[in-house]
């Protein structure tokens, strides 16, 4: 695994845990309660990519190729995934949790971000 795959994972949870948000959000009423059943699940999803990026994170860039600090911005960009994911699946369906969940998706997009600038070409 590479520093690149582990950020294409941190990206898988982000837009997981929005579109879950999201679905959870619409699915208020009799009618669309399918929606938040699929928000749920698709928050589910994001909570594993993020669990399986920080994972890669520990394993392979910190433990096995030995980078430390790359390991930890990617872990931490991971963490936030997750966190983003669980803000979505547990929170109410108002809009101050899809607001806060883009948020925490969205620094956790440009953690990455700044991980792959720093060394994602390393391996």
């Amino acid at each position: 695994q590479t520093a690149t795959d582990i950020q294409n994972w941190i990206y898988l949870a982000c837009i997981l845990s929005v579109a879950g948000a999201a679905l959870i959000n619409v699915g208020n009423t009799p009618a669309t309660a399918w929606c938040k059943v699929i928000g749920y699940i698709l928050c589910g999803l994001a909570i594993a990519a993020a669990s399986y990026a920080l994972y890669l994170a520990i394993a392979d860039l910190g433990i096995k190729y030995g980078q430390g600090w790359l390991a930890t911005i990617y872990g931490i960009g991971a963490a936030i995934a997750g966190v983003a994911a669980i803000a979505a699946i547990t929170g109410n369906a108002a809009k101050a949790v899809l607001t806060n969940t883009l948020w925490v998706a969205g620094a956790a997009a440009v953690i990455s971000l700044v991980g792959g600038m720093l060394g994602s070409d390393l391996f």
